[in-house]
């Protein structure tokens, strides 16, 4: 990963600066979270961080005095003492349904690997896990918000649907690995809940349509995938898919998807999905 893309900014007046080599989408996702973050941690000029007045860490409170109070994983790796809500809270699961596991029940083989609700606690999982590219054929990684199990049977995602896209695995080796952190970065960040081509806000509508995230390893190619709570409206959903092609995936808007593709971007809803040979309800 580089460093780009692992770093994030500590103040205000350099947000923005670390995430410059992402997408549109996975930019404003990651930039949106820890502007929002920082707004309600950093105190304004003078004031004493309410973390340091408690004494949660002695020795961060007298070094935190000296050097002004505020100190991030992004600029003190180490020793910070401040950290990054995110949103939402998320869990990350992952299965594999390799050769000697299909025997298996399926919930027997979905496992949860960590939960996570801070900038910093996404980055710890994220270093410290096996890449898609290296997962093994008929595994997957699934992102999804804290509560919802990623399971068409759980109430959440019952009447929903999903965007996906397949993507041929020779032509996408040294491709997917970045493809799926910026899905991470845009669901996290809630980028998918807005409006496509427009950087987050507080007063922005917020959807709140997307479920969870998903990377999927075969034989001949990998597929990402995004969850949404409904499936009856293509303008509930339709801005949730722009940001997946054009924003995470860099297609240029009104060109077709090139030779690197299995697929386009497709939205089917998970009772037509069961169904063998039904097509996708639409694409963008």
């Amino acid at each position: 990963m580089s460093s780009e893309a692992a770093a994030a900014p500590s103040t205000s007046q350099d947000a923005g600066a670390s995430t410059s080599g992402l997408p549109a989408a996975a930019k404003a996702a990651a930039e949106a979270a820890v502007k929002t973050a920082i707004s309600e941690t950093v105190p304004e000029e003078g004031e004493i961080n309410e973390s340091e007045e408690n004494g949660v860490n002695g020795d961060a409170k007298k070094d935190g005095a000296a050097a002004g109070g505020i100190r991030t994983v992004f600029s003190d790796p180490a020793n910070f003492n401040v950290v990054h809500p995110l949103y939402s809270k998320w869990i990350l699961w992952f299965d594999n349904a390799s050769k000697q596991n299909k025997a298996r029940d399926w919930n027997e083989q979905l496992q949860e690997v960590m939960s996570f609700e801070s900038v910093e606690e996404f980055w710890g999982l994220y270093n410290n896990i096996v890449p898609p590219s290296h997962i093994a054929v008929n595994s997957n990684y699934y992102l999804f918000k804290s509560g919802i199990k990623p399971a068409w049977e759980d109430a959440a995602n019952e009447n929903g649907g999903k965007w996906s896209i397949q993507l041929p695995r020779d032509k996408n080796r040294d491709t997917i690995d970045k493809f799926w952190l910026y899905t991470m970065l845009a669901a996290i960040g809630e980028t998918f809940e807005t409006p496509y081509g427009q950087t987050p806000t507080p007063d922005m509508p917020f959807t709140d349509e997307v479920t969870g995230v998903i990377v999927s390893s075969r034989k001949a190619f990998y597929r990402i995938s995004i969850w949404t709570r409904s499936a009856d409206s293509r303008a509930k959903v339709e801005d949730i898919g722009k940001h997946l092609k054009f924003g995470v995936l860099g297609i240029p808007q009104g060109s077709k998807v090139g030779g690197g593709y299995s697929t386009d971007v497709e939205f089917q809803s998970h009772r037509d999905s069961q169904i063998k040979g039904k097509k996708p309800a639409f694409t963008v």
